[in-house]
C-alpha cells in the first residue's frame, strides 16, 4: 500500500524532491512507533491512572479517526474550483 501512495507522488516530482519526501517519510515511520512504544513505556510509571490513560488515547484515537473520514469524505463530495 505505501508503495502504490509513494511511486506515483516520487515519479510526479523531481529527483530532489523525490529524495525529500523518501527520508521524510522514512523518519516519519521510523518515529511514529517510537514515540508509541515510549508514551506505552510510560505507564508502568503511571500505574493508577492506567486505565484512564488508554481509554483517553483510544478515545483520542477515534475520534481522529472519525475525524479523517469525515473531512476525506467531504474533500471529495465537494465541487472541485480547479
Amino acid at each position: 500500500m505505501k508503495l502504490m501512495v509513494l511511486a506515483p507522488l516520487l515519479i510526479a516530482v523531481g529527483p530532489l524532491h523525490a529524495v525529500v519526501l523518501s527520508l521524510v517519510y522514512s523518519l516519519a515511520s521510523s518515529a511514529y512507533p517510537i514515540i508509541g512504544f515510549l508514551l506505552a513505556s510510560s505507564l508502568s510509571y503511571l500505574p493508577r491512572y492506567e486505565r484512564a490513560i488508554k481509554v483517553a488515547g483510544a478515545a483520542v484515537m477515534i475520534l481522529i479517526g472519525v475525524y479523517m473520514m469525515v473531512n476525506e469524505s467531504l474533500l471529495y463530495a465537494s465541487p472541485r474550483g480547479d
